[in-house]
């Protein structure tokens, strides 16, 4: 997401924590990484496992406004007070979000102009992932 939005990251650094050991065979359960964004600062934490339900979060913080998309579909913001519902005039997000994600699929197939990525931005993303697991 941060990449699509704010562009390519760079690794500094990462953590990951295996649930069978660095040398065991399960996949990583827990990454924390540092990232660098033409000199911005971005931090990812992430994990799986244990009961109840996923939770999801991407914040943006700037210095007169931030914003905050919870669950992939709620979309907030703040000047600093409470967080704000943004976007309330959408019935169900969800909906819309799905709505939106096959009229996007649809469009590329067709080779219309598209917000679905590219092959450049898909490959960044996947430079930056090799190298939180490679840090």
């Amino acid at each position: 997401l941060s990449h699509g939005i704010l562009g390519p990251t760079r690794v500094l650094e990462s953590s990951l924590l295996y649930p069978d050991g660095d040398d065991g065979e399960a996949a990583e359960s827990h990454v924390s990484a540092r990232l660098d964004l033409d000199g911005a600062a971005v931090w990812v934490s992430g994990g799986s496992g244990g009961t109840g339900p996923d939770i999801i979060e991407f914040t943006l913080w700037g210095s007169r406004e931030s914003f905050k998309l919870t669950d992939w579909y709620t979309a907030w913001r703040s000047d600093g007070g409470r967080w704000r519902r943004d976007l309330e005039d959408i019935a169900d997000p969800r909906a819309e979000g799905r709505v939106g994600q096959a009229a996007a699929i649809a469009d590329w197939f067709h080779g219309r102009a598209s917000p679905l990525p590219d092959f450049a931005m898909a490959y960044g993303v996947q430079e930056v992932i090799e190298g939180i697991l490679a840090a």
